[in-house]
């Protein structure tokens, strides 16, 4: 078993693992497994490497030299056409029922277009997550998370990976 692996186990076992200075911080509902532990422990170092690594090269060139691609979305894509349409007229929408200047209306314009591109990924990603069988779905997640790190760092990855765990717990995602 290597680390990727170890950490796969203890997301299974409903473990959010993260780095912590030189040790992982561990969080759960439950008091983890002294097997999960064992397991954690005996992987510390290369589990550290890793999440160390992935969140101190974001960048895409960095990325692209290691040995897995992304496998999920994180910055939409826009069609400029249509975005420049359809933003055009959110701006004349709002500067008529708000009274708002051109400014204002072209930055909340562009503020609620990029949410909503960025909700349309995290329903491609959640869906990506429930397609795949019951038993691989806890590896997703924590790839997610490997990958939302290296791009917003450690803090934002985690929190990005909790989320869409809580989400698709409850089942949000149809």
């Amino acid at each position: 078993m290597n680390a990727a692996e170890a950490l796969t186990v203890a997301r299974a076992a409903g473990i959010q693992v993260r780095i912590d200075g030189d040790d992982l911080a561990l969080e759960a509902s439950a008091p983890p497994s002294a097997e999960v532990l064992d397991l954690l422990a005996r992987h510390k170092a290369a589990i550290l490497h890793e999440l160390r690594e992935v969140a101190n090269n974001p960048s895409p060139s960095v990325r692209a030299t290691r040995p897995s691609q992304e496998m999920f979305e994180f910055a939409p894509p826009g069609d400029s056409a249509n975005d420049s349409e359809a933003l055009a007229e959110r701006v004349a929408i709002m500067m008529e029922s708000n009274g708002w200047d051109d400014a204002t209306a072209l930055q909340e314009a562009h503020w609620q277009a990029d949410r909503e591109r960025c909700w349309q990924v995290f329903l491609r990603n959640a869906q990506r997550v429930l397609e795949a069988p019951a038993n691989e779905r806890e590896g997703l997640l924590a790839r997610y998370q490997v990958e939302a790190t290296s791009r917003y760092g450690e803090q934002t990855g985690t929190n990005m990976a909790s989320g869409l765990r809580s989400w698709l717990k409850a089942g949000a995602v149809h």
